[in-house]
Formats: structure tokens, sequence, C-alpha cells
């Protein structure tokens, strides 16, 4: 009898007309009740009283559609809220001059637009700036010199294109020219020898010279001899163009740790065309057969 009125229940899940299985559930229902009452009649008096209580009640569900729900009641707006705000702009009077005491949203007040700041917020740390380059050391010029020493002449930090010109030289006297840039020396008369020294793009013209002449350290010179110079010792130098007289053609040449080394001299005679060949820098080193070492010219310079 329960298991037939817990069926009952399941009308919900029944598709289309739920309301003849609901009916043949009670029908069921009332078949064993009727069973019971009629066999314990005698023996229970309150079991007709709980029958009463297991007959199904409910709402009709003759048109009721699975899945369907009615729909509910719209509620009805709240009172306030936004719609208080909007009809209380909208019933401000703009005339008679009432909204001049309004503040006027300028552009950085617009919350939409990228460039907004509210009020405390914090400042976008600023890019660390570039380290300073270091300063070009200012270049200490220093008094050029052009006297006589001790017997021997000293010139030193000539500079400029006007020539310095130095007479009376005799072969007792050696001639030191030290860290001259970009200047023109003349030597007049004959140096027991000549050092020329930590200078750049410097010429120097000479007449004669006893010994040598010693080219130290120096970049980009030139260096003439109008007479005789029977040793010319090249040490530390890059870029050096050697002048040679017809007179002076027998000179040595002694070089070391030097490049672009050139010398230039008369193709004859009392001729003014000169010749300019290149000092060799390379050599072929051999062991002979003595146990010795020979050295030749690289054949770079055989041309």
């Amino acid at each position: 009898m329960v298991y037939e009125a817990v069926q009952a229940l399941g009308w919900l899940c029944v598709e289309r007309t739920p309301k003849p299985a609901v009916d043949s559930f009670v029908e069921g229902l009332d078949f064993w009740g009727n069973k019971i009452r009629v066999k314990y009649k005698t023996v229970h008096q309150r079991l007709p009283s709980c029958w009463r209580h297991m007959e199904p009640k409910g709402g009709d569900v003759t048109n009721y559609t699975p899945g369907a729900a009615s729909p509910a009641k719209a509620a009805s707006p709240a009172a306030g809220g936004m719609a208080n705000v909007f009809a209380g702009i909208k019933s401000i009077d703009q005339s008679s001059g009432k909204t001049a005491g309004l503040k006027k949203v300028t552009k950085d007040m617009q919350t939409w637009r990228k460039d907004y700041k509210p009020e405390g917020a914090t400042p976008t740390p600023a890019a660390p700036a570039a380290a300073k380059k270091p300063a070009t050391p200012v270049k200490i010029t220093k008094p050029a010199v052009c006297e006589e020493r001790n017997g021997n002449w000293q010139i030193e930090y000539q500079t400029g294109p006007e020539p310095l010109t130095v007479s009376g030289i005799n072969m007792k006297q050696q001639v030191y020219i030290f860290g001259c840039e970009g200047a023109t020396i003349l030597l007049e008369g004959k140096a027991k020898n000549i050092v020329f020294d930590s200078c750049k793009k410097t010429k120097l013209i000479f007449d004669n010279a006893v010994s040598s002449i010693e080219i130290v350290n120096c970049k980009g010179v030139q260096v003439q001899c109008k007479g005789v110079v029977p040793s010319v010792a090249i040490d530390k130098t890059d870029g050096c163009l050697v002048y040679i007289s017809w007179e002076g053609r027998e000179v040595q040449f002694v070089t070391s740790k030097s490049s672009e080394m050139n010398v230039a001299f008369p193709q004859g005679a009392g001729s003014d065309d000169y010749v300019e060949k290149p000092i060799p820098e390379q050599f072929v080193h051999k062991i002979t057969d003595d146990l010795s070492i020979s050295s030749d010219v690289s054949s770079l310079y055989s041309h």
C-alpha cells in the first residue's frame, strides 16, 4: 500500500499527461487499503482512520506540462538608487546662473583617459640619468724651447707652419729635438749628431752630420739631408720618409720596431727627379750549415 502511494509521487517525471498514471496508482492504493481494513477490522480499530490520512490530496495536474513554469511576477523597481540621481539632474534649472557654482570637469579629471592620474597616486619614477661621458682631458701646451745649453742645441715643443731656422751649428754640437708637432725645422751647419725624438708630422731639414741622425718614437715625420750623413737609425717609429742627396747615397740604415719607412734619392747626379723605395720590414731567417743564422730580405721587396 505504501509502495503504491510513493509511486504516485513520480507523476512529475511522466511526459505529456501525468493524470492517468496518478489515477492508476491511487486505484492500487485503494485496493490494498480495503484488503487491510477487512482483514484487521476487528483487531485494529484505528486502521480505518489511518487509511483516511493516506488518501492523496493536492491540486489538479490535468493541464501540467513538463518544463513549463508560471512566469514570476516582475519585481517593482526599488525606490531611490540611480533613478533618483538622474531625476535630480534633470530637475536642475540651468537658467539664471544656478549652475555657475558647479566645477568644470577637465581632461585630466576624466578617468577613462590613459593619462588620468588620481590624487595621491605614486608618481612614476624617472628614468635614471645617463652616465656622463668622461671629459676629454685638456691638453697642456708647454712653452716652445729653442736654445743652446752646455754647448748643445735644445729644441722642444715647436708647432705651427712657420719654419724655425737654427744657424751656426758646428761639428762639436749635438742637436736634440723633442716633442714637436706640425712644425718645420731647418738646421744650418754641420752637427756632431742629431736626435729626433717623439715628434709628430714634423719636417726636419739639415745640411750635414758627422756621425748619424736618430729618429725615435716618431709618427708621420719627414727628414731630409742636403749633404752627407753616414748613418740613419730608426727606432719605434711609424711613418718615416728620409730624403738623401746624391752625394750621401752611401748612407746605411739601422731600423728596429718600426713600420712604413721609405727612402727617396735622386735618379742621378744633378737630377731633380727622386726615386722612392720602401725600407724592408719583413725578413727571412735561416739556419746555415755552420749553425749560424742568415737573414735575407723578403721577396715582397724584390720588385
